[in-house]
Order: structure tokens, then sequence, then C-alpha cells
């Protein structure tokens, strides 16, 4: 092969390797596996994702209160059936996000969006999902009033028993 040919065929594969990676990044939560599991309002975030990320990810977040092993943030909508959302943050120096409380305007909304991103519950005589996040920790998620709880059972934090 002439060296005139091959320059030409190596600058077209780079021309076209750097075009590809100008399509736009994804984001690292778009990337995990676990947020096939996580409603449309909360699919930018993730369980373990650290807690500046996320308020940086959701500025509506407000500090809401501070326990001896945990921090808690809201954030309110007013519309989609959405009243609010309450973050918890392991108190520890990342602050991971590992708790969910999606609270829906009514039962019927918030079992709309359960059956989308979780289907039929799984666990606990079916009234209850768990799931492997792939990430080695479970999501486990319930029914709570009109409040939907996902939780990531990460090694460390409130609901892990480790």
């Amino acid at each position: 092969m002439k060296p005139v040919r091959l320059i030409l065929i190596l600058s077209l594969a780079l021309f076209l390797m750097t075009l590809s990676g100008c399509k736009g990044t994804k984001s690292l939560a778009s990337t995990k596996y676990q947020t096939r599991y996580l409603p449309a309002v909360v699919a930018d975030l993730y369980l373990g994702m650290p807690m500046k990320a996320a308020i940086a990810a959701h500025p509506g977040m407000k500090f809401d209160s501070d326990d001896d092993f945990r921090k808690s943030y809201i954030e309110t909508f007013d519309s989609d059936g959405l009243s609010n959302i309450t973050y918890y943050f392991d108190d520890n120096a990342e602050g991971s996000l590992y708790e969910f409380i999606i609270e829906y305007d009514n039962a019927e909304e918030r079992d709309a969006v359960a059956a989308k991103y979780l289907g039929k519950p799984n666990y606990e005589d079916n009234t209850e999902w768990l799931y492997d996040s792939r990430e080695g920790f479970n999501i486990h998620a319930w029914n709570y009033n009109s409040k939907l709880v996902i939780v990531g059972v990460i090694k460390g934090t409130e609901w892990s028993e480790e």
C-alpha cells in the first residue's frame, strides 16, 4: 500500500471517530442499568450518586433535615400529578443518594407510574418490588399511601443489613 493512500485512510478513520464522539455525551445516570426502574422525573439521578452531583442536577431541591445517619432534601412540583420528592442521602463523606420518596397527587397516578417503570410487584407476596441494580446492591420499592418509595439497599446505608 502506498504511503499517501495509507495516510488518507488513517485520516479518514480518525475524522470519522472524532465525528462520532461529537454526537453528545450521555450522562452517567443514563448509562446505569438501574435507571430503567426510576420514574422519568428522577431518571437523571441514580442510587449511589454523590449529594453534590444530585443537587446540581436538581437545583430545586431544598434542605429538609439532618439526622445523625442521613440528610434529607425535598423538591416540590405542581404538575404531572406529582406533589414532591424527598431524597435521602447517607451521612457519609460523599452523601450517597439512597432513597427517593415520590409523592403523587393520588394513588392512581402513583400506580400508573409504578406499573410503567417497575412492572408487576415481584416481592413480599407480590405487593412490593425487588430488583438487582447490577451495581452490587438491590433496589427495593413499595407503595405507601400516595407515595412510591424507591430504595437502594447500599452497604452502609439505613436499609442495608451490613
